[in-house]
């Protein structure tokens, strides 16, 4: 038996939603068009072990940011194209309803056995007018503000590995925020910027 967590996160201080999770339905890895909904706050999921906790996550991540259907097996470790084809034989599908900005939203992602999960949809929930403004190749950028790379660094705990080394984006973020307090005023790139224009003056 295990258990994942699955936090539900409100900025109360700029009182403005960045992205929750309500509801998702996935034929994903042992998921057989599985639904889980999601009560704000703290939500634990416990379960035995391969009834697809790890999955959810790996499924959350795969709605972000797709699945990279040219990724290859290293160092032993299946790509999630392989790791999560769904046990069904199924093709990858899956739904997702967030809300983003005070606004609820349904995402959507299929698609077939050599590009899983690349067709994306993202509609107002309940009805079928769709969102214009989420990016169809960088969904997670958009929602966010992070690339999968910053995301699976923080965010994202995978099953037994988080991803450790260096990242440039991340390291960058994190300076900008001990030098200004803020995630995306970076003093450096500021610098750079004024040290350019004189040069150009």
């Amino acid at each position: 038996r295990g258990c994942r967590t699955i936090r539900l996160v409100r900025d109360r201080e700029r009182r403005r939603l960045d992205l929750i999770i309500r509801k998702m339905t996935a034929s994903f890895g042992v998921l057989k068009n599985d639904t889980l909904e999601l009560s704000e706050g703290l939500n634990i999921v416990y379960a035995p072990n391969e009834s697809g906790k790890s999955t959810l996550c790996g499924f959350i991540k795969a709605m972000l940011y797709g699945i990279e259907s040219s990724a290859r097996e290293k160092g032993g470790i299946k790509p999630d194209k392989v790791r999560f084809a769904p046990w069904s034989g199924a093709p990858m599908a899956g739904t997702m309803a967030i809300e983003h900005d005070s606004k609820l939203l349904t995402l959507s992602r299929q698609g077939k056995e050599s590009a899983p999960l690349r067709d994306f949809s993202a509609n107002f929930t309940g009805t079928s007018n769709a969102v214009r403004n989420i990016d169809p190749l960088a969904v997670g950028e958009t929602l966010l503000g992070v690339s999968r790379d910053v995301f699976e660094r923080t965010a994202y705990n995978g099953q037994g590995k988080m991803a450790v080394g260096g990242s440039p984006e991340l390291e960058k973020r994190i300076s900008a925020i001990v030098q200004t307090g803020e995630e995306k005023s970076s003093v450096s790139e500021a610098e750079e910027r004024l040290k350019a224009a004189i040069r150009k003056r």
